[in-house]
């Protein structure tokens, strides 16, 4: 019989109290989703909920998540260190422009930086004003997803209007930092009411001194997956 290192949780219970496929734990060992967990003794990885297709949940937990059966203590949102992958691979722009998002992402706090880089610079030698949006944009979103990515399964985050504002002229990394207004469980019980929830949320975007180069206000919701 295999030790608790060894032993595969079919159908655990996933972050949104719903089954997600199995987990495996241990160093290093494959992923429900065939890949690694890497070396981290003390992390799970579990099976994915999908969003159009695609797998949208591939998040490593701390052991201490676990219950004595192997399932996953009911949570809401998605834990910070999961986010930045999860966006990564979500996202095909995220990736290019090779943004980094703090380990500790809460949809009160949520940071981005976008290094300097020469290809997305713009004519007086800054970050292109693209560049700055779609930074400040990546950090609403993980705002978002840090509250309701749990949701994924049968409900889908869309920006609805987004305004920006700059401030001075950006040059060097630039960090975003965005903060969600609203209670997440009011907006929940909407949803789950069969309304659209929508909240704003705000990010501020800094350079190395700290100086607020750009502002990006925008509102989200949260629209509900139509089942096949």
């Amino acid at each position: 019989m295999p030790g608790a290192k060894e032993r595969l949780a079919e159908g655990c219970v996933g972050i949104a109290g719903r089954k997600t496929g199995s987990a495996r734990f241990g160093r290093g060992r494959e992923r429900a989703d065939g890949r690694s967990t890497g070396d981290d003794d003390n992390c799970i990885s579990f099976g994915h909920s999908s969003l159009h297709g695609r797998v949208v949940l591939r998040c490593g937990l701390p052991r201490s998540a676990l219950l004595h059966d192997g399932s996953l203590l009911v949570m809401a949102g998605i834990p910070g260190p999961s986010i930045g992958p999860l966006m990564h691979d979500l996202i095909p722009m995220v990736s290019t422009l090779g943004l980094e998002y703090d380990a500790d992402i809460t949809p009160a706090h949520a940071v981005v930086v976008l290094r300097d880089q020469p290809d997305y610079r713009n004519h007086v030698g800054g970050p292109h004003a693209a560049a700055m949006f779609l930074l400040g944009e990546s950090a609403t979103g993980a705002a978002a997803v840090a509250a309701f990515g749990d949701m994924l399964d049968r409900a889908v985050l869309l920006p609805m209007t987004a305004g920006m504002e700059f401030l001075a002229i950006a040059r060097g990394d630039l960090t975003a930092t965005a903060s969600m207004s609203g209670d997440a469980n009011e907006l929940r019980a909407i949803f789950d009411a069969g309304g659209r929830p929508e909240f704003e949320v705000v990010a501020d975007i800094t350079d190395a001194d700290g100086t607020v180069t750009g502002r990006l206000r925008t509102r989200w919701t949260l629209k509900a997956l139509k089942r096949a």
